[in-house]
């Protein structure tokens, strides 16, 4: 459940105060110079999408920085800065970059940074383990506060994605927030290693592609058009990719969500077991579609399946 931190109607020095102390409580602790303290106003949202942080921030124009004599580290974080709204200019060690909406950044919360809002502004913060990420501090040191919209097929779609995601982040739940997450942070790690020109993936747009289709099979009316969108592809150029690798686009989706119809078989209740509900949770329109979906590529109907692999 996202955690909502708003401060109008505050007494301005007051609502500075707060707002310092809420990015210390949900982030990191950092210092916060606001340019014109009369008309302060802020609001923070932070959402743990699954095992992913994600906060959302929008305030007037600013500088947030920390310096050597802060006295705190970042915990060995990194956050990938998505600017939703304004702009700002971001330092860190050698490198200053300008951000416009919808361009992006990575920066190490264990180093000196500073953020200048030039603007009112609104971004969205995705918290990704140190750990998560297997580059050298130099090539860290080299892609912080530079422009990851370096135009990769993975940065044009990863871009998008994010955006969306701080967006709709409050209208995820239970599984399907799972399988965003877990396909979120896999993007955000892949974009940071793409960024220092680690291999991220000889075959970039199928892990794409495989990634959102994952991600997103329990939508009945996700299409082909959508998953060629978020790899970067034309429908056609992800329909020859994906043949040129013994499947079709719409046999993958199929796997998926079989896959995960035979796991909710596995745990359902035989006396119990309703068709039309796991249909539904796995992204077929009715019953009767996944009868004919399953019967095909098993040889038996759900129910029989059961039977015979009811844990």
């Amino acid at each position: 459940m996202a955690e909502v931190i708003s401060l109008s109607g505050l007494k301005h020095s007051d609502a500075i105060a707060r707002y310092q102390a809420a990015l210390a409580s949900t982030l990191i602790q950092q210092n916060v110079e606001v340019r014109n303290p009369s008309e302060f106003t802020a609001s923070i949202m932070l959402e743990q999408i699954s095992g992913m942080r994600l906060a959302v921030i929008g305030s007037y124009p600013q500088v947030l920085w920390r310096d050597s004599d802060t006295g705190f580290t970042g915990e060995g974080q990194l956050y990938v800065h998505v600017q939703l709204g304004g702009r700002c200019v971001m330092t860190q060690g050698r490198n200053t970059v300008a951000l416009r909406r919808g361009d992006m950044a990575v920066y190490d919360a264990d180093r000196p940074f500073s953020i200048r809002f030039e603007t009112e502004f609104t971004i969205a913060l995705f918290v990704v383990p140190r750990s998560a990420v297997t580059i050298d501090p130099e090539d860290l040191e080299r892609v912080a506060a530079t422009n990851l919209n370096n135009g990769s097929e993975l940065s044009r779609s990863t871009g998008p994605f994010l955006r969306d995601l701080a967006e709709q982040a409050v209208r995820l739940e239970g599984v399907h927030e799972t399988r965003v997450a877990d396909y979120a942070s896999a993007m955000l790690v892949d974009l940071i290693n793409d960024a220092v020109g680690n291999t991220v993936d000889t075959e970039v747009p199928l892990s794409i592609a495989a990634r959102f289709i994952r991600a997103h099979c329990g939508n009945p009316e996700l299409t082909v058009a959508e998953v060629a969108q978020a790899a970067g592809l034309s429908p056609r150029a992800l329909h020859k990719l994906f043949q040129n690798n013994g499947t079709t686009v719409a046999r993958y989706i199929h796997l998926q969500r079989l896959g995960r119809a035979r796991a909710l078989l596995r745990e359902a209740d035989p006396s119990r077991v309703d068709l039309e509900i796991i249909a539904q949770r796995v992204g077929f329109p009715d019953a009767d579609h996944l009868i004919r979906v399953f019967t095909n590529n098993t040889g038996v109907d759900p129910l029989e399946w059961q039977v015979r692999n009811h844990a």
